[in-house]
């Protein structure tokens, strides 16, 4: 007997879903500075609108499902405090009412008062729309930002299904390199993130090539990812943690790099009690070291191309802390402040940070399946495990600079209820 297929079963909802037929096929778009607007739908191919007022649901008091599968709340424009309580009750009314699968985009200005204000409502009205495995998150405008089209767009897809409950700032569109005339270069490609990485970076055809690296003890790993991914791609083994190993990955691209994705990484779990020295530098040497020592190399050769992106896998252990894992959560917490601090410091590329919650990979196999299935209900609010294409498709979003994010952390983690 299949005891996953029976408990999923059992489960009051069904799987989660990323496929394309889930997208919504219609939007209401609220805007609570003109309450007086006649509600309508909008296609959700349709360009964001600006400064236009389509949709408000202040006025509907009954409770029948909507039309609409997805809904955009724009709250850039300034509300009398008076009035705001009204609209965001209809709005989250509105929330609960959509399709199962539902996607919500809030929309706020850089105004500290108004985004956190904006930041409680979305956090906690995403962990009651997930039972209906609807997500929610919440974009800051900063003062029109040439990104918001892209970063809706992305939050209304299915790919985006397994992330909610997130705040992001949107900034300025970066000048992205045309399609093929750039480098992908994909770390830690043999293992299952790293694959799902690299093959959605070549399924979208954005890149002239497709660089791949991981240790040399996942050699067979790292050719079946490029025989996947075809002439295009190139594999290099190596450890990144060897002095060498920076101008190795830069020799190995044959044009500028306009995406780095850093997914290498270990596990070298011990009580702190228990750490030894070498287990604890180990893992801060691979997940957090290695990557600024490439990073540096390829800013001081000129290796990035204009508008580049680097992604940084890090972690929800490094948002919240793990029992066990105090040094894989401090290198994982440390690169959140590196995207910050390397982002203000760097002009013409982005560092932004990917943490992944519990996600369906072979190392997680590795827990019985009762035992998955426990956590999984215990800490996310979707009560859904996440996939590898899940980050990889939002890996896919940062790499081509959607939303014009910078030193950003995305968590894509069905809305776990640890952390931040």
């Amino acid at each position: 007997m299949d005891i996953e297929k029976v408990l999923d079963w059992l489960s009051p909802l069904p799987p989660l879903s990323r496929s394309p037929s889930t997208e919504p096929t219609a939007v209401f778009y609220l805007n609570p500075s003109s309450p007086s607007s006649i509600p309508r739908s909008i296609s959700s191919s349709e360009a964001l609108p600006s400064n236009v007022a389509l949709a408000t649901l202040v006025q509907q008091k009954h409770l029948a499902p909507l039309a609409a599968s997805g809904l955009i709340l724009d709250c850039r424009s300034p509300v009398p405090p008076s009035e705001l309580s009204a609209h965001l009750h209809a709005a989250g009314q509105a929330v609960m009412r959509l399709p199962r699968r539902g996607k919500v985009v809030v929309l706020s200005s850089p105004d500290d008062v108004t985004s956190s204000l904006l930041e409680g409502f979305v956090l906690a009205l995403s962990k009651e729309a997930a039972r209906n495995h609807t997500s929610v998150n919440l974009l800051i405008d900063e003062v029109g930002s040439e990104g918001l089209p892209d970063a809706v767009s992305f939050f209304l897809s299915a790919p985006s299904s397994f992330i909610t409950g997130q705040l992001l700032s949107c900034g300025a569109a970066p000048a992205v390199p045309e399609p093929l005339s750039a480098t992908a270069l994909v770390t830690g490609a043999g293992g299952g993130i790293g694959r799902a990485i690299a093959e959605e970076l070549a399924r979208t055809g954005d890149f002239k090539e497709i660089v791949l690296t991981d240790h040399p003890s996942a050699e067979a790993n790292l050719d079946a990812t490029r025989a996947l991914l075809g002439e295009s791609a190139v594999a290099l083994p190596l450890d990144i943690t060897h002095a060498s190993a920076p101008a190795s990955l830069a020799a190995a691209c044959s044009s500028p790099v306009a995406a780095l994705v850093h997914a290498a990484g270990i596990t070298a779990d011990a009580s702190m009690k228990r750490m030894p020295l070498n287990k604890f530098q180990r893992c801060m040497d691979i997940n957090y070291s290695a990557i600024a020592s490439v990073d540096d190399h390829f800013l001081e050769q000129g290796a990035f191309a204009d508008g580049a992106s680097v992604v940084l896998l890090s972690s929800v252990s490094g948002v919240a802390g793990n029992a066990g894992q105090v040094n894989y959560s401090t290198a994982k917490s440390g690169l959140l402040g590196y995207a910050k601090d390397r982002s203000k410091k760097v002009e013409g590329v982005a560092w932004n940070a990917i943490a992944p919650g519990f996600i369906d990979t072979d190392m997680v196999r590795t827990i019985p399946a009762l035992n998955r299935v426990a956590i999984v209900r215990a800490v996310t609010s979707m009560k859904a495990r996440g996939l590898p294409a899940d980050v990889a498709a939002a890996t896919r979003m940062l790499a081509r600079g959607g939303g014009g994010f910078r030193g950003q952390c995305l968590r894509v983690c069905g809305g776990m209820l640890i952390g931040r």
